[in-house]
């Protein structure tokens, strides 16, 4: 990647399923248990509904084939090969490359990375 906040902002989108399935795993869990370990499993409920909410928030800055790279590339894991394939599919006549599909995906995080920017964020300046 880029730099620094773009790598983070990467490895969160990345982590988003995995968050989302924890979250709900929690909420349940908290549903039966009634232990004095509710207040820790609330905590880390909140801080999973931050980094999901985070996530789907960035999401609404993209343009279409912007989130369409994103979510199915870092969070549904589908290769460049099968996305390439897809996208053609999808747009048929106007289906992108996989190098075109690369730099959206690019694009998609530097585009996120000036968002937070200007939402006065904590990420690292280049």
């Amino acid at each position: 990647m880029c730099n620094d906040s773009t790598t983070f902002i990467q490895q969160e989108i990345q982590q988003y399923k995995k968050n989302c399935v924890a979250q709900r795993q929690l909420e349940m869990q908290l549903c039966q248990d009634s232990s004095l370990e509710r207040t820790a499993l609330t905590q880390r409920l909140l801080e999973l509904k931050v980094r999901t909410q985070r996530v789907r928030s960035w999401m609404l800055v993209l343009n279409e084939d912007e989130e369409f790279v994103i979510r199915r590339h870092l969070i549904d894991e589908v290769s460049w090969p099968r996305l390439e394939a897809e996208h053609m599919e999808k747009w048929k006549e106007y289906g992108k490359n996989r190098r075109t599909l690369m730099r959206y995906q690019k694009n998609a995080l530097m585009k996120i990375q000036r968002f937070i920017r200007e939402e006065n964020a904590i990420l690292p300046e280049d």
